[in-house]
Parts: structure tokens; sequence; C-alpha cells
């Protein structure tokens, strides 16, 4: 099977709502990727790449392999403990999908961690595919589990819920203390050859309207929201247009979530996955944590994040204006998804949408 490309990210708001990949294909491709996974393969590339970090071969033997972990939607990942007591985590891309963006994601993490941020740090890379038929990368294993273990898919019935995310609201802060160049996605090779973020776009506008009209026309088609909301929808971006501009971009987490969020039960332990950070406004932050809660989160959030930043001006304007574009994708991604692979979860973030989609109507009055 020859190997899908997915490394352009060009013309995409949110990189797994904008892949050109069918809805079967992502199912095959990402969703089922744990059945076809043998995690007796990730050894050998566990063993080779801590050896190219500089440890001897007695110490980078694997002598114990977790269960692969299954939080996320994009790559095979577990855990492992090497013969000198080195913990780490490798991350694997499906073997026949060509990654784009594991250079991003170390620097993003490493710039996130010289503020504070509970990241973790990055041993190697290997994505030439001369020695394995896969893209990986080795990093740091951090302390505890994703917090979804402990907050119960968002509702709240923890003891520590707003203790832990409260904490959350003043990692984002700190890592909206990156200031980063240019807009959307970041150039990989870049990342690679210099170490600095640097965003594909001149400005916020072309990656806030990148897709949107083929986001939109797929929710039209497929029923599920009307031409009367379409044009709605339409009607309040272009009206306020002057707010999608930003004047200093920083580092955008852009998918802070239960299952990309670690805890001990009590809390955070750490931040990971940056798999869909980009270059953009800090209220962007704010837009996509709504689509998957409300309150009383979104007010522990940003009292959280009250503690290690600023908030920008005309940040409820803005809010509401970058949520509407963020449900409109985040719409898009869990329809199709549910054609091919529905769940209670997924159907709960699905009405979210749609009542985010009521929210912003009735602020803007329309």
């Amino acid at each position: 099977m020859p190997i899908l490309d997915l490394s352009n990210r060009h013309n995409m708001f949110y990189w797994q709502t904008n892949r050109n990949i069918s809805a079967e294909d992502m199912k095959k491709i990402f969703l089922d990727r744990s059945e076809s996974f043998d995690k007796s393969d990730a050894v050998p590339a566990i063993e080779y790449g801590m050896i190219k970090t500089g440890k001897k071969p007695q110490d980078a033997k694997v002598v114990q392999v977790g269960e692969l972990i299954t939080d996320g939607l994009v790559n095979n990942v577990l855990k492992a403990k090497l013969a000198d007591g080195t913990n780490i985590v490798i991350r694997m891309h499906p073997k026949d999908v060509k990654n784009g963006y594991f250079w991003v994601e170390k620097v993003a993490a490493e710039k996130a961690k010289a503020y504070g941020v509970l990241t973790y740090s990055t041993y190697i890379i290997v994505n030439d595919r001369k020695k394995f038929d896969f893209d990986f990368i080795i990093m740091e294993a951090l302390p505890g589990e994703t917090m979804r273990n402990f907050t119960h898919s968002g509702e709240i019935k923890y003891a520590y819920e707003e203790q832990l995310i409260r904490e959350t609201g003043r990692q984002i802060g700190l890592i909206h203390r990156v200031k980063t160049r240019g807009f959307g996605f970041f150039d990989n090779k870049i990342a690679k050859s210099k170490g600095t973020l640097e965003g594909q776009y001149n400005s916020l506008r072309e990656h806030f309207f990148a897709s949107l009209h083929e986001d939109l026309e797929y929710l039209d088609n497929d029923h599920k929201i009307t031409h009367s909301q379409q044009e709605k929808i339409l009607a309040l971006l272009n009206k306020n247009a002057d707010l999608i501009n930003c004047d200093e971009p920083a580092l955008i987490h852009n998918d802070v979530a239960d299952w990309n969020t670690l805890s001990d039960g009590k809390h955070i332990t750490g931040i990971v996955d940056w798999d869909e950070c980009i270059s953009g406004d800090p209220v962007m932050e704010f837009s996509a944590y709504s689509l998957f809660f409300g309150e009383p989160r979104m007010t522990w959030f940003k009292e959280g994040y009250s503690l290690t930043n600023t908030f920008p001006t005309n940040f409820n304007n803005k809010f509401q204006i970058f949520k509407l574009r963020y449900l409109v994708s985040k719409l898009k991604l869990r329809v199709k998804m549910a054609t091919v692979h529905n769940s209670p979860g997924l159907q709960r973030n699905i009405k979210r949408g749609f009542e985010a989609m009521n929210e912003v109507f009735a602020y803007f009055k329309v």
C-alpha cells in the first residue's frame, strides 16, 4: 500500500477535521489502528532510538512494555521501561501514513517547558523510514494518567474537579507566554532546522477562513445544519471580521482536553499531545475548550489562567467568534466520525456543538 502523505497542513483550520481522507479511511487508518498494532514492533524501535541518543545497548534494553494507550486519535502510544530505569513514552504513527509534525511538537514542548509548563522533553525523532516502516517519537514519561480517568468524561462528579481545571488553566497561561511568528500550523522543516515555531500564514484571517466553506458545505449536505443556519454563520463572521486579528501571536495548544492532560488525581502532572498546536490568538484556546466543556468548567479554567497570564482585549466578542469557527470545524469532524464509529461520548460532543452554536447566536442576538 502506498504511503499516505499527510504532512502538508496548508488550507487547514483544524488538522483532524481537514485531512483530505474519507470517513472510511479515517476509521481504517486511525480509529482501528490498535487492531492491527503489534506492540512488539515498538521494542526494537525504542532500543534503536535510545542507543542513538547515546545510551549503551545494555542500558537501552526494554525490560517492560505497557499496554497501548488508546486516548488519542492519531498515534499508537505506549509506555516502556529501560534496563537503566529510564521510563519513556513512544508515539508511533500508523505505518501507512507519513507524519509531518513531530519536529514541531518537540520544539513546542521545549519552549513551553522553558516557561514552567509541565510537559515532556523529547529524546529522539525517527522518521526517515530507513530502518523502520513507521515514524515515531520517543519522549520522557511524565507521572500520572490521563485526567479523563478522574473526571468521568467531563461530568462534574469528582471531588478534585475544580482544582484540576484551575490548574489546567494555569498551565495554559504559561503556554501562551511562548511567542511565535506567523499564524496557523507551524512549518515542520523550520522547526527541525532552526528550532523555531513559524506559522505558515502572514495573517490570522488566512488561518481562520481556511476550509471554512468546505466545512459548512459538508454539514449542509449532511443535513446537520440548515441553509438558514449556514447563512447566519457566514453573516456573523463577515460582520465581525475585524475581530479576527492578532498583533502578538502565541503558542496555542489547540487541543486542551481531559485526554491530553495528566494528573495524579489531585494535581495536574503534565500537558501532552502537541499535534494540533498552532500560532494564533490566545482567545482561540478558550473557544476550542468550550466545545468540550461548559460551565462551571469555563469559569474555573479562566480563573486558573488569570494566575499566570492576562486576558486579551475584547475577549468576550473574540471568544464568541472563534467559538463559532471551532464549532463548525469540530462538528464536521464529529459528524464525519459518527458515520463509521459512533459512541455516547461522540454524540455528547455533537450535542455540545449545537448548544455552542445557539449560545453564539444568542450572544449576537441573531
